[in-house]
């Protein structure tokens, strides 16, 4: 009898796995820090590069063309790096506590950490809004040809954006000697630069597509 109490026992015995075998349920992707961070990067990476070199060409109605390509491009790259903050926030906060914003964990530090990423995903949105906004537009190529030199600097701005951010979260997660806190909070202060930077082509971009644009219709191959 007492032997059966003990099995009975065993069988409620909590689960002794680890945070890292329970990755999919805590916003982590895999066991491996790195592997998630590759794959979210490559994925942000790829929206732009569609963006940049998969637009498709201008239509007369304006139905679809180069803004399309733009929603569906950075709509995946904003989706990459929407995953990657709840990802960077679970992995900062796996050693301190198994709930995601646990009592021992500061939310603040933790925001702090990601706050890259976030202003970097605020750009995006404002350029999937200004596509959303002048679809017709932007697809008929009713445009300045100031609008492509921007929206090409823009989209180069976020490429390299990316890269600092994919070096920004590596460094962190895997921050192991002091020297490299120098580095982070440079490369930090650079997504910050390059972000603002950004806004500024993008407020142009705005200025050119209200103000600006062309009366006629010019068709050409994206």
């Amino acid at each position: 009898m007492p032997q059966a109490r003990e099995e009975g026992q065993q069988i409620r015995e909590p689960s002794t796995k680890s945070p890292q075998d329970l990755n999919i349920f805590g916003i982590g992707i895999s066991s491996n820090n790195n592997l998630d961070l590759l794959n979210l990067i490559v994925l942000a990476s790829a929206g732009i590069m569609i963006k940049i070199f998969f637009k498709e060409n201008y239509s007369k109605l304006g139905n679809i063309g180069p803004a399309t390509t733009t929603i569906w491009g950075y709509g995946l790259t904003s989706l990459a790096l929407s995953i990657m903050i709840f990802v960077a926030i679970s992995y900062t906060n796996r050693d301190k506590d198994n709930s995601l914003f646990g009592d021992k964990v500061s939310l603040y530090s933790s925001l702090g950490m990601v706050t890259p990423i976030i202003v970097t995903l605020l750009v995006i949105i404002y350029i999937i809004y200004l596509n959303i906004i002048f679809f017709t537009r932007i697809n008929s190529n009713k445009v300045t040809p100031d609008y492509h030199t921007y929206s090409f600097m823009s989209s180069t701005l976020l490429l390299v954006q990316i890269i600092l951010i994919s070096n920004y979260l590596y460094k962190t997660l895997n921050n192991k000697d002091s020297k490299d806190e120098t580095t982070i909070e440079l490369t930090k202060m650079l997504t910050y630069i390059l972000s603002v930077v950004n806004i500024v082509f993008i407020v142009m971009i705005h200025i050119s597509l209200v103000f600006f644009s062309t009366d006629e219709t010019t068709i050409s191959r994206g």
